[in-house]
């Protein structure tokens, strides 16, 4: 009888582990967020947390934000999913790393990497602007989160994590795409 009770309790303990690691999701937003160049910004909506960026096409942009691990235990990050953000085209995806020599962050290759609790990185991608053709001139496109992959006591996860501000692409009033219109 003892021996049967012990091993309920282990049991029923181990389903609650996985239980509560199955809805564990610390990742949140970091410290920081932003975009490069800010010669791109042509609007800052304060209020409403949005930041307006004029399509140029072909210009490079590098968007920033962070992500922190805000629960008890240490997490791996092991990838930044590629979407389409309508007229941003990611090309590569970097991440932040402290350099003492230099004192600087410095940004290198995305790749898997660890973070303590209440620890926070940032990560950059790397893009330029193209497909204005599925777009008429007026418009635009936005975004406020990005996937982010991650593992927690080897269980993967994947977490939405808000930007700072919502990024909105617009094509200016008047604006004559290059590249050519998709056939009807």
């Amino acid at each position: 009888m003892g021996r049967t009770l012990l091993f309920f309790f282990v049991g029923l303990a181990l389903m609650i582990s996985i239980g509560v690691l199955a809805i564990y999701s610390p990742l949140e937003p970091g410290s920081e967020s932003g975009l490069f160049p800010p010669t791109l910004i042509a609007d800052r909506d304060v209020v409403n947390k949005v930041t307006v960026v004029e399509y140029e096409h072909g210009a490079e942009m590098a968007v920033r934000f962070s992500v922190r691990n805000d629960g008890a235990w240490g997490i791996t990050i092991t990838s930044i999913p590629r979407r389409d953000f309508g007229l941003f085209r990611v090309t590569s995806v970097r991440m932040g790393f402290a350099d003492p020599a230099r004192c600087c962050i410095e940004t290198q290759p995305f790749h898997s990497f660890a973070l303590r609790p209440a620890e926070d990185r940032f990560i950059e991608l790397h893009g330029h602007f193209e497909g204005c053709q599925n777009f008429e001139p007026g418009s635009s496109t936005e975004w406020n989160s990005y996937d982010v992959r991650f593992r927690v006591a080897g269980i993967p996860k994947t977490a939405s994590i808000a930007n700072g501000d919502t990024i909105r692409i617009s094509i200016p009033t008047g604006y004559t795409c290059p590249e050519p219109r998709p056939v009807s």
